[in-house]
């Protein structure tokens, strides 16, 4: 599974290991590739985002998550 997170998802990611053989966890604001490029080169099934809900209101973090988006 891909993970899509801010440091809120930290304390989830330890329980999703008993449900996943490879979690690859990426945080927005430190990537600069896309979701795309990650899923193609590891033959992802899953997509999970774990974020703060009120992120969504700040304008640079919905601008990352618009980036590796594309």
């Amino acid at each position: 599974a891909l993970i899509i997170k801010d440091s809120y998802a930290n304390a989830l990611i330890p329980l999703l290991t008993a449900n996943y053989q490879k979690l690859i966890i990426l945080d927005p604001r430190s990537y600069w590739g896309t979701v795309g490029e990650i899923t193609a080169k590891n033959d992802i099934d899953d997509i999970i985002f774990v974020n703060y809900a009120l992120i969504t209101s700040n304008a640079d973090f919905v601008g990352y998550i618009d980036k590796i988006l594309k």
